[in-house]
């Protein structure tokens, strides 16, 4: 049954937390609900991402009303796996007091042209240090130096992604591969121990082994889990927490003023940019104000010495330190290069990262 998606859908009579019932404290908690959850993890199921109304009960009393998450659908891994694009509506009670709950599939969804993005695993490939360092110095662009640094990161991201691609393409298809390869050269060598036998062993280790610490750390990447130290042991967790955010970080429909549901994509693209028109893009009359006038509303001054320290010349050093100070695995830019492709290769990079800054 591990290997099968499941989907337990309907009323549970229970809550999971204190803050899926309208009357409770934040520190409300019964054995109820601990044994509710401590049999959500032994059973490996997760609430299946859903819009709609977050409580699902309701005791109708007027004045003295108590809402309640009751009814939930509870998905396990190979579910998510199964259906990434599924999702959960709560309906309306209507004469019920409990909200119905639908499942929706969904997928026939367009493919979504993902933009480019960096992956940390490159970074652990040898041969990717010399390459980086060869494209990098041969890319003769000209103009001020932060456009130099723009242009040759621009034409890095064809020559990075025929490198992920040709090496990491499949990732998960490729560890298996190379762990079959490995189990049967054990097998030879147990059987046979010849120092070829052990050779081909030996290599075959090394494969597995930089094709596995690869894919865990494209999971870890992919999860934005900070919080948690890589290793082996956490791969599966990070595919799990990889397709739950896929199942999240998805808009299948909007709903304008009058109720009426979006669900194509144009339509979803088209209803977000009037939203932001409306609201961001509407004229505003120039300001007769002057800076004198709003420096009056304040009385706060900056003190001198915070002024000097503010006014202090940037060094290289100080450049440096604030590159390497930053979190790793986070959100990159708009660009797609996160922080651990510039620390890693800062000997490369770092001195035309310096000039642009």
């Amino acid at each position: 049954m591990a290997s099968s998606p499941w989907a337990v859908v309907g009323d549970f009579n229970q809550i999971l937390d204190s803050s899926e019932n309208s009357s409770a404290s934040a520190a409300y908690s019964t054995r109820g609900m601990r044994d509710f959850l401590n049999c959500t993890i032994s059973a490996a199921l997760s609430d299946l991402p859903y819009c709609g109304n977050s409580f699902t009960w309701s005791n109708n009393q007027g004045l003295t009303v108590i809402s309640k998450k009751l009814d939930r659908i509870l998905v396990n891994d190979v579910w998510l796996s199964s259906f990434p694009d599924s999702l959960g509506v709560f309906g309306d009670p209507g004469i019920s007091d409990h909200s119905p709950c639908c499942i929706f599939l969904d997928a026939s969804k367009p493919k979504v042209k993902h933009p480019f993005k960096f992956y940390t695993m490159l970074n652990d490939n040898p041969e990717f240090h010399e390459i980086i360092s060869e494209c990098w110095n041969s890319l003769p662009f000209e103009g001020t130096f932060m456009l130099r640094v723009s242009k040759k990161l621009k034409e890095l991201k064809s020559i990075i992604r025929t490198f992920s691609k040709g090496n990491y393409s499949g990732i998960e298809k490729r560890v298996s591969e190379a762990f079959d390869v490995l189990t049967h050269c054990q097998r030879v060598l147990l059987s046979s121990p010849t120092p070829q036998a052990g050779l081909e062993e030996r290599k075959a280790y090394e494969k597995w082994s930089l094709l596995a610490k690869a894919e865990e750390s494209f999971y870890h990447q992919r999860s934005h889990v900070t919080w948690l130290d890589k290793g082996d042991s956490n791969t599966p967790f990070y595919h799990r927490f990889v397709r739950v955010r896929n199942s999240i970080n998805q808009i299948l429909f909007l709903k304008d003023d009058l109720g009426n549901i979006i669900d194509t994509k144009e339509g979803i693209m088209n209803h977000a940019m009037e939203y932001y028109e409306n609201l961001l893009g509407r004229y505003s009359p120039p300001t007769t104000s002057t800076l004198d006038d709003i420096s009056h509303l304040l009385d706060y001054r900056c003190p001198h010495a915070v002024s000097e320290a503010l006014l202090t010349p940037v060094s290289p050093l100080d450049i440096q330190q604030v590159f390497f100070s930053l979190p790793n695995n986070k959100a990159p830019g708009p660009d797609g290069y996160p922080v651990e492709f510039f620390t890693s290769h800062w000997k490369t990079v770092g001195g035309d990262m310096i000039l642009a800054v």
